[in-house]
């Protein structure tokens, strides 16, 4: 794909990995939508993650610094409401998400859809809860 530099926004590196992951994980969350027998619950979280997920991936091609702000606070609250379903499917999706997320932490340093000076500063706390969100979906997934 094709992305449009924007000064005021992620950079067109960080966009494109983005952009596949959001792809990656959408397509995830759509085939446990289709191919699993989920609860309520479950679906409703597949569903939002989803809709969380693809809408990133739009904007990772249209931008729009406030709706990135708010779908970037919105990936957080779905993933730990993640910690709470109960299909191995849709907990592997979400092991995967907050594995990809690990790998591009630490290839970047801090979250991949911030701008380069940008941060909420609340650095320790991220990386404290996203290694619990890890422990708790891996020991529901490998338990």
């Amino acid at each position: 794909m094709n992305l449009s530099d924007c000064p005021d926004y992620v950079s067109k590196e960080k966009r494109e990995v983005a952009l596949y992951l959001c792809f990656s994980i959408t397509s995830l969350f759509l085939y446990v939508l289709y191919t699993q027998s989920l609860n309520n619950y479950d679906s409703l979280l597949a569903s939002s993650g989803s809709f969380v997920s693809s809408t990133i991936s739009m904007l990772m091609l249209y931008p729009h610094c406030l709706l990135l702000n708010i779908f970037h606070v919105l990936i957080v609250v779905v993933l730990f409401f993640s910690i709470w379903a109960e299909n191995k499917y849709l907990i592997a999706v979400f092991f995967y998400t907050i594995m990809s997320f690990h790998v591009l932490w630490y290839i970047y340093g801090k979250c991949i859809i911030f701008k380069e000076d940008e941060s909420w500063g609340l650095e320790i706390p991220q990386y404290i809860t996203a290694y619990i969100w890890t422990a708790v979906l891996g020991y529901k997934l490998f338990a």
